[in-house]
């Protein structure tokens, strides 16, 4: 007789949480799709703030170069006099979809023709969603709607505008916070 192995998700809510993963693939692609069509990057976008270029862009690259050669991020001394890396909440050292950019070149060329900031920008807003729904489906809303408020999560102005700045990674945690209590 087989063993059944111990599961986090039953069969059916694998496939329900699967589905909901390449919907919001499809969705955030099918909504920036004019933007990836015509070349254009958000990257770009955020690089043309005087904020996200002075200091956003440079904390990440500094933090790629200290995790690369196997340092913590302790002290940033390009910064003033130096400043607190790792205790910035800002910089977001430890951000787990941060720590995903890190074995990559972090600038506005594309690699493999996306540039890797944009992927970056884009697998938040998809986490956002699969996660809403998620959470809406444990709370024990129908499929359809949680799909719904899921998107609407997902597409609200907010983030939508928002996409390409660094602090959204706070905002787009909100559901995974949820579904994990």
């Amino acid at each position: 007789m087989p063993s059944a192995e111990p599961s986090i998700l039953p069969r059916s809510r694998r496939r329900e949480f699967l589905l909901f993963a390449c919907l919001f693939v499809a969705a955030v692609l099918a909504y920036y799709w004019p933007v990836l069509r015509s070349g254009q990057t958000l990257c770009r976008r955020v690089l043309s703030d005087a904020s996200a270029y002075f200091a956003f862009l440079p904390w990440d690259v500094f933090t790629r170069d200290c995790l690369l050669s196997g340092t913590l991020p302790l002290w940033d001394p390009f910064q003033g006099c130096g400043t607190p890396q790792l205790a910035n909440y800002q910089s977001s050292v430890l951000f787990p979809f941060k720590l995903l950019l890190y074995p990559f070149p972090l600038t506005a060329e594309p690699v493999r023709g996306v540039p890797v900031l944009d992927l970056y920008f884009y697998l938040r807003l998809v986490v956002a969603g699969v996660a809403a729904a998620a959470f809406l489906r444990r709370i024990r809303i129908s499929f359809t709607g949680s799909l719904l408020g899921a998107l609407t999560f997902t597409f609200s102005s907010y983030l939508v505008v928002h996409a390409d700045m660094s602090h959204l990674g706070a905002e787009v945690t909100v559901p995974l916070l949820l579904l994990a209590l």
